[in-house]
């Protein structure tokens, strides 16, 4: 029942939180506030534009590495699959010369 009490509590809070920054900021204002609030965001993003290259270039970067190692792990995948069975057969023939090796050397 606590937990309940709680939860909703803290949804309450969040919720009076979001409700009262959106006031103060102007959302929910007259025409003049949300203006000012249009223009502070647009602000915040110009400001940003330096910011925003070089976190695209991060990521290209980022991309790159992720496809190399993606190619590499799929190389390496597929020469297992590949070499698998030559590795089961030459298993099989050291298996098969040691098998025949001890039953010459119990016929003698």
């Amino acid at each position: 029942m606590s937990y309940i009490i709680v939860t909703y509590s803290i949804k309450i809070g969040i919720t009076t939180l979001i409700i009262y920054s959106t006031i103060t900021l102007g959302v929910w204002g007259d025409g003049k506030q949300v203006d000012e609030f249009y223009l502070m965001i647009q602000k915040l993003l110009q400001n940003n534009e330096e910011t925003k290259k070089g976190l695209i270039s991060n990521l290209s970067i980022m991309k790159f590495k992720i496809f190399n190692v993606y190619n590499q792990t799929v190389f390496t995948t597929m020469q297992s699959i590949v070499d698998l069975p030559v590795k089961i057969n030459n298993l099989i023939k050291t298996k098969l010369h040691d098998s025949t090796s001890e039953l010459n050397e119990k016929k003698k």
